[in-house]
């Protein structure tokens, strides 16, 4: 299991929640993420969840996330690791 300890997820989705919005999340390495003691949803492949969301967050470079794949996506991509190129992905 992946180390979450210092990750900036649970603060994102606390906020994303706290919105109304709903929230599920894509890591190869962390089979399990709970949020105020709730499960959210594990997305098993990127490419398909990318085609059902209206916008992601990449918040982790892992090596299996392909600059392709991500860039390629239908929806709005905010990146914060400045890893996709794409004409719906945003730099943060």
């Amino acid at each position: 299991m992946a180390d979450i300890r210092e990750t900036p997820a649970r603060q994102v989705a606390t906020g994303l929640l706290a919105a109304g919005v709903e929230v599920s999340y894509h890591d190869p390495y962390v089979p399990e993420f709970t949020v105020g003691g709730t499960p959210l949803p594990r997305a098993e492949n990127l490419r398909d969840a990318l085609d059902r969301v209206d916008v992601a967050i990449l918040l982790q470079d892992h090596a299996c996330y392909a600059r392709e794949t991500l860039g390629q996506a239908r929806c709005a991509l905010l990146d914060t690791r400045g890893k996709a190129v794409g004409r719906r992905v945003t730099l943060l």
